[in-house]
């Protein structure tokens, strides 16, 4: 996800699946599906698995207060949690009987 510089506003998001939930397999996923410009600043919640990034572009990889109102993750929760309950609802709302025919 981009945001303006202040974690004003979201630019776009793109979501992918992790191949797995390493250091180096996201290194090397991170850099086939990802342009880095050295004003690039990539914010994580403290995982280690994003520690090799620093490598590629700026990383503060600290520990969000999800407290605080307006913390650095602030549009990934918001994406996310839309994501999901729009997923939950779709499902919800078929049919039994026609839920085979969506899922597969």
């Amino acid at each position: 996800m981009s945001t303006s510089e202040g974690n004003e506003y979201p630019q776009y998001i793109k979501l992918h699946a992790l191949p797995d939930y390493r250091d180096e397999p996201i290194e090397s996923y991170l850099k086939e599906k990802c342009i880095f410009k050295g004003s690039t600043v990539i914010n994580c919640d403290g995982d280690r698995a994003f520690f090799r990034l620093e490598k590629l572009t700026q990383l503060e990889n600290s520990v969000v207060d999800y407290t605080d109102e307006n913390h650095k993750l602030r549009w990934l929760n918001t994406f996310a949690g839309n994501i999901q309950s729009n997923i939950y609802h779709v499902y919800r709302s078929v049919k039994k009987k026609r839920s085979t025919t969506i899922l597969s």
